[in-house]
């Protein structure tokens, strides 16, 4: 029988950007993506121009974050292209990667490109940082 693995890592990663972080209840939900080069997962959405589209932004119109899908298009398996139905949660536990240094209780602001970090002029309603992280890193963020 050939080897199948043979190469492992010393940890299991604690989670990638746009996974759901926990078991908790949580809200998703399905909009067609209208940006044109697709919404990588763990990103922020807006409302988009059409009745059920999204678009990438850090505006105020927040919709929710992208949810890693592993049913996406292999040729682009990071991403949402554009035309796709996107996974979006509006409320529970997500992993994102933060763009500025974080602590746990912090309120979550929206940063440029559909980031994340805190302190910034546009805060997300109802929004906290569940775990602390240094810039650039995974942090769980809860959406209530």
């Amino acid at each position: 029988m050939p080897t199948v693995q043979t190469d492992y890592l010393d940890n299991i990663p604690a989670g990638y950007a746009g996974a759901i972080a926990n078991e908790e209840p949580r809200t998703l939900i399905s909009r067609e993506v209208e940006t044109v080069a697709g919404i990588g997962f763990g990103k922020a959405v807006m409302q988009g121009s059409d009745d059920f589209g999204c678009i990438i932004g850090d505006g105020s119109e927040f919709l929710g974050v992208t949810v890693r899908d592993q049913s996406v298009d292999p040729a682009a398996p990071d991403l949402f292209e554009r035309y796709a139905s996107a996974r979006i949660m509006t409320k529970g536990v997500i992993w994102v990667i933060n763009t500025g240094g974080v602590e746990a209780g912090d309120p979550v602001s929206l940063e440029a490109a559909g980031g994340f970090g805190t302190g910034g002029s546009v805060e997300i309603d109802g929004a906290r940082w569940d775990t602390s992280a240094e810039t650039g890193l995974l942090a769980q963020l809860r959406l209530a």
